[in-house]
């Protein structure tokens, strides 16, 4: 990751909260986020812009943090996150390093009788 582009993002963190929503998107997919169609943002809370990749119409709440990095055993550990189609993270969640997160498909209704 290009250092320029996280020292952008911490200088201009403050202004990017007051418009958050749908409009952040846009401006977190010019720093390097793989960002789907639809997708609401309502969080600015993203660290490693080229770790993250969010699919169509998910939706990041207020104070989400899907987290790329981790420092266990003196060792600082940075890895991708991938947000699938249609999740919904809450309130005040975190999805750690290597993981991803979707939606649950229903199963399919069994025959009765």
């Amino acid at each position: 990751m290009k250092a320029w582009r996280h020292l952008l993002y911490w200088a201009g963190r403050g202004v990017l909260r007051l418009p958050a929503g749908t409009r952040v998107e846009s401006v977190l997919a010019s720093l390097g986020c793989k960002i789907g169609r639809g997708v609401y943002m309502d969080t600015t809370d993203i660290t490693e812009f080229d770790c993250i990749s969010i699919g169509d119409h998910s939706e990041i709440n207020a104070l989400a943090c899907p987290q790329t990095h981790l420092f266990e055993d003196r060792v600082m550990k940075i890895d991708h996150v991938t947000i699938g189609e249609g999740v919904c993270m809450g309130a005040r969640s975190a999805v750690r390093i290597r993981s991803t997160s979707f939606r649950a498909e229903p199963k399919p209704a069994g025959r009765s009788g």
